[in-house]
């Protein structure tokens, strides 16, 4: 699952849900489908 946060705020919220920042944009977030509840 790819989500593109739309200010830092997002990317927080994004983060504490277990998303990974994406090492080339640092707004797009990635959630390997394994980790999905």
């Amino acid at each position: 699952i790819i989500v593109h946060a739309l200010d830092e705020s997002a990317r927080t919220f994004y983060t504490r849900l277990g998303f990974a920042q994406s090492p080339l944009e640092p707004y797009t977030l990635m959630l390997p489908l394994g980790k999905q509840n």
